[in-house]
């Protein structure tokens, strides 16, 4: 079954705590309202693959589609940051730090999210307005 795909739509590891606060966070502070979320295990993301022909892989970076673009790693973050309010909205400034440094740090982190955070056997169960802006 076909998914409609949103603008804007942030692909993220369901079983990593760290991604999981972060939908919340994003949830809270996404100014516009228009940022929606998939999990790793959602359906959208072999939609996307077959799409674009693209390799996603969500246990590796998070992801973020917007406007037929995808970005990664710390690039994706800095994406993300520009549909937030305040404070959330100042990461855009760490397009300033050279993307090999950004990307080694996104990568330390999240090399080892599952030794410092340990993984979540389930996903969270998102209140309702939430659930509306996740995708299947």
């Amino acid at each position: 079954m076909e998914v409609l795909i949103p603008e804007k739509l942030i692909i993220y590891d369901g079983h990593c705590v760290i991604c999981n606060a972060s939908v919340h966070y994003i949830y809270k502070y996404d100014k516009t309202k228009s940022i929606h979320f998939a999990n790793s295990d959602s359906e959208v993301i072999n939609q996307l693959r077959n799409k674009y022909h693209i390799t996603l892989n969500p246990d590796i970076s998070v992801i973020f589609f917007s406007g037929e673009n995808f970005y990664f790693y710390s690039d994706a973050i800095i994406e993300i940051s520009k549909s937030l309010r305040f404070p959330f909205k100042l990461l855009r400034y760490f397009r300033s730090i050279p993307k090999s440094w950004r990307d080694s740090l996104y990568l330390f982190v999240a090399n080892n999210r599952y030794r410092i955070f340990k993984r979540r056997e389930a996903c969270i169960i998102p209140d309702k307005e939430l659930q509306k802006r996740i995708v299947k």
